[in-house]
């Protein structure tokens, strides 16, 4: 009789733990099509409505980063500033780990005029995501354009170029440019 008892608890242990589980996996498949409808929206250039399904999506799986960091793209195309900018610290509060997020908000960043916290977010990325090479550009343009410090600018066109091939020609130039304002 104990063995029957402790068969059926298990049994009723097993059926919950299934039970719990069911939802999550629909409850995350509905969020995948969710969200690709919405980037769908936003990349057919139709922000009033990406804004609203994001919105939405964000009411539904608050836990989730990515509609915070599609809605910073999407307040900073329509110069949103306060609201761009906080769509973006959200984002990276859920995921830190988020190399794209960080650069994302980098480049908002630098758009606005903060280009500490830009550099600070370029590093940031660069630093979860080694082989990004994005960041890695970014941040050398930061320095050189922005910030003014050319060595640091061509470290980091050095670096850029030691890992893509992509724009090679034109980072090229700016470097071998800069190389000759700032021998």
């Amino acid at each position: 009789m104990i063995c029957i008892k402790r068969i059926l608890c298990l049994f009723l242990v097993l059926i919950l733990a299934a039970c719990t589980a069911l939802p999550k996996q629909k409850k995350g498949i509905v969020a995948e099509d969710d969200y690709l409808t919405a980037v769908t929206v936003m990349q057919a250039g139709e922000d009033e409505k990406a804004i609203s399904l994001f919105s939405e999506m964000i009411a539904n799986y608050p836990g989730l980063a990515g509609p915070y960091a599609n809605l910073g793209l999407l307040y900073q195309r329509q110069s949103l500033t306060k609201e761009a900018a906080a769509a973006f610290d959200r984002a990276i509060q859920l995921r830190p780990d988020s190399a794209k997020i960080y650069n994302s908000a980098a480049i908002f960043y630098r758009s606005v005029g903060r280009f500490k916290d830009a550099e600070s977010a370029y590093l940031q990325a660069i630093d979860k995501a080694a082989g990004y090479t994005d960041p890695v550009l970014n941040l050398a343009i930061l320095y050189d354009l922005y910030l003014q410090q050319p060595v640091t600018a061509i470290k980091y066109y050095q670096h850029y170029l030691s890992m893509s091939e992509v724009n090679k020609e034109q980072v090229m130039l700016w470097l071998t440019g800069l190389k000759q304002r700032y021998p």
